[in-house]
């Protein structure tokens, strides 16, 4: 029975108008954003050019993204989410020490 009513829940938001789905994600936290990417062809659209993106970026790793975003002139909309992505993951390989150092020779 779960099964099939989130399967009618999931019927009922590709129903929907995509201002509507847009204003629906505005109402969605982090984690929840990111799930929505993956329900529909049209959530992941909607969801992943989101405004959102661009406020978690500034949220949790600084104002400053916003001077370099500008600074590059990067157009794509699904720019703020891929920026989210690498600097999460960047941030991810130092906290575990994962990457890799290099040193430049000395002479």
């Amino acid at each position: 029975l779960e099964a099939s009513l989130g399967e009618v829940g999931c019927a009922l938001f590709a129903d929907l108008p995509p201002d509507t789905l847009t204003k629906v994600l505005s109402f969605l936290n982090i984690r929840e954003l990111i799930a929505s990417c993956a329900l529909s062809t049209q959530h992941f659209n909607a969801a992943a050019s989101h405004e959102h993106w661009h406020w978690f970026v500034m949220q949790y790793f600084g104002v400053y993204y916003d001077d370099y975003m500008r600074s590059v002139q990067v157009t794509d909309p699904l720019r703020w989410r891929r920026l989210f992505i690498y600097v999460r993951q960047v941030h991810q390989c130092v906290d575990q020490r994962t990457g890799t150092t290099r040193e430049l020779p000395q002479k």
